[in-house]
């Protein structure tokens, strides 16, 4: 090979172990997991045209060190949420009026379709209780 890219001869020896191979006859046997991590742990999508609070909520998490997706763009709620879903964001939460005017957030868990009215204390105990479970998970079975 490195005879291609000069002059001289150049005696080498080499190997290959043939990764698509082994791979897969990893997968052929179960022995490997489809596993990726999603962008954010949550993505905030704020139902008002004011976002301060929606930026005060994801500065909170930040701090709580969650990875936070604010969603600002101006779109139909149900576009907001497929956008979560396919980048298999595991939480979003939804801040409308009157979750602001309470001091509450909607959690909704985007693997169980479970939505709750939560403080954001709770919020982040439950994002963070979801992450340190996922994170246990391996990507390589070993039988």
């Amino acid at each position: 090979l490195a005879g291609y890219y000069t002059d001289r001869k150049l005696p080498g020896v080499g190997m290959s172990i043939g990764l698509t191979r082994l791979f897969y006859v990893l997968s052929e046997y179960g022995m490997l997991e489809r596993a990726f991590e999603a962008p954010a742990d949550v993505v905030i999508i704020p139902m008002t045209d004011d976002m301060r609070k929606a930026a005060e909520l994801s500065r909170y998490l930040r701090e709580k060190d969650l990875s936070v997706q604010l969603y600002s763009e101006d779109k139909k709620f149900k576009q907001k949420i497929s956008y979560a879903d396919k980048l298999s964001v595991p939480f979003v939460i939804v801040l409308g009026e009157d979750e602001i005017r309470e001091g509450k957030v909607s959690l909704k868990n985007m693997v169980s379709g479970e939505q709750c009215t939560v403080s954001p204390d709770e919020a982040a105990a439950a994002i963070i209780k979801n992450r340190t479970e996922t994170a246990s998970k391996r990507a390589i079975n070993i039988r």
